[in-house]
């Protein structure tokens, strides 16, 4: 019998393997924090040019595993491939190639540890997502109603039976939007803590609705004045509570912002004359800057600004005509949505990557799709998604940092909207 060999760590064998498997817990991590003398072990086993391979029984999908990796303070890059059982099972539920699958049906019963779905993509009937933060939270809209996920299911942000919308969240959790009543709407910041706050607008109305929120708790949205006609005028409420307007373009009389990054500059659209068409805005430095048209066109919108200072939205190319997708960055608009197969094309969303999602009408039959803008291509999200099983996927409203996307669409045999997250395949 072979006795076995005790060493005093890795180094002892690594120069006899050309890579390693590992595992997660007690290995490399605790589950709160990465081990420091694994980080020293596996950078020297990356120096000596060995494979590495994290490989574990989580029931969660490798890009989940991925993110929580880099939470405990890992490098990822360091690893060749991240395998877990979660990850495995998908494919064989997907593919269907294997003895065994291949005659499953499409019902299933799911057990998790608290009621963890990460390997379920479809977030509910009549459920609209509208955003998503860094850590994977996402808020939206069913039935009129603002709503959150948490844990793979949906729940009304607060209790109030009221028509309303959550529409944008910030990496701590926090929520914004609005809600109506009879003629009324009111600005609404729902906490990561549970509680509901009125958002302060500036001269005392009590008219709005939030659109957007950064890290920092700067809320942006549109207001009605008190005095004079109806307006949608852009405001800024910061953590403290104050409360300013953010002007207007030209001799305009109209905005609505859409987007802020971490530096407080803020995207939107805004008329130029009263009641004429609208121009995209950039908000610095305290005044509006007018971002311009595509070509000859008379109207553009921006929908949102990453943390490079990189604007997505859309433009008609001429008066009164389709709207293009657009980027626009350090005063260039570049048309991205021109495409043979799809038209009225536009960028609804963009994040610190500078990876852009948004919607189109198929030319072929006119029917809405989720789209994605990238390398001088219009991309379907259908197309890219092997096996789609019974989806088609009408639009995409946002992407976090990970490339993780929610959108709206619909099943075959189900006449109901459906939400969708579709998260990036390894």
């Amino acid at each position: 019998m072979t006795l076995p060999r005790f060493v005093d760590g890795i180094s002892a064998f690594a120069d006899r393997y050309e890579g390693f498997l590992l595992d997660q817990w007690g290995v490399i991590h605790d589950g709160r924090r990465a081990l420091p003398e694994a980080l020293a072990a596996l950078a020297e086993l990356k120096r000596r040019n060995k494979r590495l391979v994290v490989l574990s029984n989580s029931g969660r999908r490798a890009e989940l595993n991925r993110r929580r990796l880099v939470d405990l303070g890992f490098n990822v890059a360091i690893f060749d491939a991240i395998v877990t059982s979660g990850e495995a099972a998908w494919n064989l539920l997907r593919h269907r190639t294997q003895p065994g699958f291949a005659e499953l049906g499409t019902r299933c019963v799911l057990f998790t540890i608290n009621d963890d779905r990460g390997v379920v993509e479809d977030l509910g009937i009549e459920v609209e997502p509208l955003g998503i933060s860094g850590s994977g939270l996402v808020v939206g809209t069913r039935h009129n109603r603002a709503i959150g996920f948490r844990s793979g299911h949906w729940h009304f942000l607060d209790d109030r039976d009221q028509e309303g919308a959550a529409v944008a969240i910030n990496a701590h959790g926090d929520a914004v939007g609005g809600q109506e009543g009879f003629r009324t709407s009111t600005p609404i910041l729902w906490t990561r803590s549970g509680h509901r706050h009125v958002l302060a607008l500036p001269g005392d109305s009590t008219f709005g609705s939030a659109t957007a929120i950064s890290s920092d708790g700067t809320v942006v949205g549109m207001y009605d004045p008190v005095d004079g006609p109806f307006e949608e005028r852009c405001f800024r409420t910061l953590a403290d509570g104050s409360s300013i307007d953010l002007g207007l373009l030209a001799a305009g009389n109209r905005c609505v912002p859409f987007g802020i990054d971490e530096e407080g500059e803020i995207v939107g659209d805004a008329n130029v004359v009263p009641e004429g068409p609208r121009h995209a805005f950039l908000w610095r430095d305290g005044a509006l800057q007018d971002l311009g048209t595509l070509g000859t066109g008379d109207t553009s919108l921006a929908s949102g600004i990453n943390g490079r200072g990189q604007v997505a939205g859309g433009s008609t190319f001429a008066p009164r005509s389709d709207f293009h997708a657009f980027s626009w960055q350090q005063g260039v608009m570049k048309d991205i949505g021109d495409s043979p197969d799809y038209a009225g094309t536009i960028a609804g969303a963009i994040n610190d990557r500078g990876e852009i999602v948004g919607s189109g009408n198929r030319a072929a039959d006119g029917a809405l799709r989720a789209l994605r803008f990238t390398d001088g291509a219009v991309v379907a999200l259908e197309d890219e998604v092997p096996d789609l099983d019974d989806w088609e996927l009408w639009e995409a409203s946002a992407i976090d940092p990970h490339g993780v996307i929610v959108g709206r669409g619909f099943r075959h045999g189900d006449v109901r909207q459906h939400g969708f997250l579709l998260r990036p395949v390894p």
